[in-house]
């Protein structure tokens, strides 16, 4: 994962937060379900730099609802794979200053993570 990015062949957006948890990450509504060998990620995000530049992005998720855990932080997974444009739309945010750095809402709906196993979570689109 680090060395494409390192050597600049990967461009990666981090998108973490969304409209309606405000600053408590643990109430993330995108939810990733399993079925068999991948993941189906679908839900929101906002105020993600670089998602228009990115063709890869690390995506938390919630594995099991919030509702169903005993800790907060219980069910959540990261998953980094293709940014695939044809299952996350990306918006542009206008804002009146920081133009260096583009600012976005995602809208992720079914994206496909494949299931990787035997070694720290890790993910990849698949066509």
């Amino acid at each position: 994962m680090l060395p494409p990015l390192i050597r600049g062949e990967h461009k990666a957006c981090f998108a973490v937060t969304e409209p309606n948890a405000g600053l408590d990450t643990a109430r993330i509504r995108t939810k990733a379900e399993r079925h068999g060998d991948h993941y189906l990620v679908s839900g929101q995000k906002i105020w993600i730099s670089t998602a228009r530049v990115a063709n890869k992005a690390l995506i938390l998720a919630r594995t099991t609802a919030y509702e169903d855990v005993r800790r907060k932080t219980d069910g959540m997974s990261l998953f980094y794979t293709d940014l695939d444009r044809e299952r996350i739309e990306v918006r542009t945010i206008d804002k009146m200053g920081r133009h260096a750095v583009d600012s976005n809402m995602l809208f992720i709906d079914g994206l496909k993570v494949l299931r990787v196993t035997g070694s720290a979570p890790k993910a990849t689109a698949s066509a």
